[in-house]
């Protein structure tokens, strides 16, 4: 068992310092070292020694490797090395230096600003980017085997401070030729970014990452959040998600492109057999709006108005469970509510 300290080896690697501790998984800081003082920084997740006999938790961390494994683009948190030390897994991942978008939100919040229309629209670009790529995963034959996310929300979503997408978190992903089927009554996702197929128990598709999707760009379009739950009792609060009651951006933000509203509409159909939109297909709708260049310094530009505010916890996996919203791992159908630090500008209702 690892007593995660600073100055301890995992591996090749010297601990730095805890990141958080979540459910079923320490996040460690640390250094890969080698000659003539090479170093690189990386995130070490190491699954809780408590969980080394529990074959569920083990299987459910080492799918979270192979979705990493499978997927190499510039908006996914990079794996760079799964193994076991002393009984315990490990994964090594991708340092990405910054907040995650929830922070961001909430940082730029006290300040009195918000994420401006091009920087929404080019982050929106570069979620639906690595969306696309998951979705188009292949295996060791070179069929197609999707990897879907299952839990897209901006806690999940990491910014390096030079403006730049990461998507992290893979840990309930659906990896297509694993075998792998929930828990029945399990229900696996975040209150407020699950779409009605989630909350109702019906197969996932890569719809439901678009769906997961278009709601992040709701509200970053909109500024406030697309399902409030409040003092709602959990019965409610699902109910809100199986049957979706978003107003339409033709309602809220007229002014915007038509291409940008009917696009966000068709992801949000809340019948998936009705939800057409390909993470591909948002791509391109939302690359014609916005140059990469553009949005890119847009979204720095947020970045920069807040970064010597007091700094967030920076890493490529999820900060504690308390800070994530996400229902508790292998638990009876619940769901959290978003932290404060999620919400949208001051203007928007509280939940």
């Amino acid at each position: 068992m690892f007593r995660s300290g600073a100055g301890e080896r995992i591996g090749g690697y010297r601990v730095v310092r805890r990141l958080a501790t979540g459910g079923t998984s320490d996040v460690l800081l640390a250094k890969a070292e080698g000659p003539h003082g090479f170093e690189r920084t990386v995130v070490l997740k190491l699954l809780l020694a408590q969980y080394q006999d529990d074959q569920e938790a083990m299987a459910m961390f080492a799918r979270e490797a192979s979705a990493y494994a499978r997927l190499s683009h510039a908006s996914i948190v990079q794996l760079y090395d799964f193994f076991a030390q002393s009984g315990q897994l490990v994964m090594v991942l991708e340092y990405v230096d910054g907040p995650a978008l929830h922070r961001l939100r909430g940082m730029l919040r006290t300040v009195g600003q918000h994420v401006e229309d091009r920087g929404a629209l080019y982050l929106a670009t570069r979620i639906f980017a690595a969306l696309a790529a998951a979705h188009s995963a292949k295996d060791e034959s070179n069929a197609l085997a999707p990897v879907i996310h299952r839990d897209v929300n901006p806690s999940n979503i990491l910014l390096p401070w030079d403006g730049q997408v990461k998507i992290a978190d893979f840990g309930v992903a659906k990896v297509s030729g694993t075998g792998h089927q929930s828990s029945v009554g399990v229900l696996k996702g975040t209150y407020g970014y699950m779409a009605p197929e989630q909350v109702t128990g019906e197969p996932v598709t890569p719809a439901t990452d678009v769906y997961a999707g278009a709601i992040v760009l709701w509200e970053l379009l909109t500024r406030r959040r697309a399902f409030q739950r409040g003092a709602l009792p959990e019965v409610e609060a699902l109910r809100q998600m199986s049957e979706p009651r978003i107003p339409s951006l033709d309602t809220v933000r007229p002014e915007l492109p038509k291409g940008l509203r009917d696009l966000v509409r068709r992801a949000l159909t809340p019948d998936v057999r009705q939800r057409d939109v390909t993470a591909e297909e948002a791509v391109a709708v939302l690359r014609s709006l916005v140059s990469t260049d553009e949005g890119r310094e847009s979204l720095a530009s947020s970045l920069a108005a807040v970064r010597h505010e007091p700094r967030p916890q920076m890493t490529s996996a999820p900060p504690p469970e308390d800070e994530t919203q996400r229902v508790p791992f292998a638990a009876p159908r619940t769901a959290q509510a978003p932290s404060p630090a999620a919400g949208a500008p001051p203007s928007a209702p509280k939940p």
